[in-house]
């Protein structure tokens, strides 16, 4: 589901509101740019669409040595870019990603038992409950760090 909403998102970003040139400097500044430009660049695409650019917001937390999964997960960064990664991702989770009124719920959590039988529920209901556990495991791992 996670994967369709995704390639939904990106066939439907000509109405956005900024161009596809815009999103080709972003994404070109993120893998090209100065350190500061790609942190910057990263905190502004997680900040607009993190659902669905969700790589951005693990390319910060491999700056900041707390990736989730992989071979950056527990490398020790330098000192400067671990840094400026880690204010930005401190930043995101407080006033972007993480709800102020409650925890973030996990998959298993939650009352996927009332929806067997005859009850369904809608994907995209299932789609913003797997979006928070994505957001809870990569929280854990950036407070695990920090």
């Amino acid at each position: 589901i996670y994967s369709h909403e995704v390639s939904l998102s990106r066939q439907s970003a000509g109405g956005a509101s900024y161009s596809e040139k815009d999103e080709k400097w972003v994404e070109n500044t993120m893998k090209r740019g100065t350190l500061k430009d790609r942190v910057a660049a990263m905190s502004v695409v997680v900040g607009m669409d993190c659902m669905h650019k969700l790589y951005a917001l693990d390319m910060l937390l491999d700056l900041a040595g707390c990736g989730v999964g992989g071979a950056e997960m527990g490398s020790v960064p330098n000192s400067r870019v671990g840094q400026m990664a880690s204010e930005a991702l401190s930043d995101l989770f407080v006033n972007t990603l993480v709800p102020n009124d409650r925890k973030l719920i996990s998959l298993e959590n939650r009352p996927l038992y009332l929806y067997e039988g005859d009850r369904t529920l809608s994907p995209r209901v299932l789609l913003l409950w797997r979006y928070e556990e994505m957001i809870k495991l990569r929280y854990a791992s950036y407070l695990s760090r920090y």
